[in-house]
């Protein structure tokens, strides 16, 4: 017997259904839910980490310290310089310098680049790298249980299967890097807006 295994449709790949408050504003699917739980762990450490405040850090306040000066000395410091630190900053949409009339023509072109052309372009970015990699897993787990059925070519099981959990692991140390990519990104269009003229 030869079971038939489909791949799923894009809408599939992209769309979770709400199991939480459907149909509501509030409607929660998995997407929104893995948003929570990495915004309540996150929480978590810096709260329970700021509790004791040992002069020596040990146990989660050694990890959220470490978290704060990775912050500030590896993207702060190299992005903004001594003014990102509790430094106010404005979106130059009246750039200094610029001759008055000069107005008419600079601010629109200010206002389209940092409110609707970076945003779109870290966006349009994220989503590829994220659904890439999402199609990649689904990919081998679909493969996977296609050769899960009891027929001759189970025996070629554990390549698919390994490939899987290689590209399950690469696609977690993507997002990390991705996250560290876009808080540099962050910084640096911050860092345009505290000086300018650069």
């Amino acid at each position: 017997m030869i079971l038939a295994f489909t791949f799923p449709s894009f809408s599939q790949l992209v769309e979770w259904p709400d199991f939480l408050f459907a149909d509501t504003p509030f409607a929660l699917n998995k997407i929104g839910l893995s948003a929570l739980i990495a915004m309540v762990i996150t929480s978590a450490i810096f709260v329970l980490g700021s509790r004791k405040r040992a002069m020596v850090p040990t146990g989660v306040q050694n990890v959220a310290e470490a978290s704060i000066e990775m912050i500030e000395n590896e993207i702060i410091e190299p992005t903004l310089g001594n003014d990102g630190k509790g430094h106010g900053f404005y979106v130059p949409l009246f750039p200094p310098g610029v001759p008055g009339p000069i107005y008419i023509l600079v601010t629109p072109i200010e206002f389209i680049s940092v409110f609707l052309v970076r945003p779109f372009s870290l966006a349009v970015r994220l989503y590829a790298n994220l659904l890439a990699g999402h199609i990649l897993v689904v990919t081998f787990a679909v493969l996977t249980a296609a050769l899960w059925a009891q027929q001759w070519y189970a025996i070629f099981l554990p390549f698919p299967f390994l490939m899987l959990v290689f590209v399950f692991l690469f696609e977690l140390l993507v997002s990390v890097l991705q996250a560290y990519i876009f808080t540099i990104l962050t910084a640096v269009y911050i860092g345009g807006a505290i000086h300018p003229e650069h």
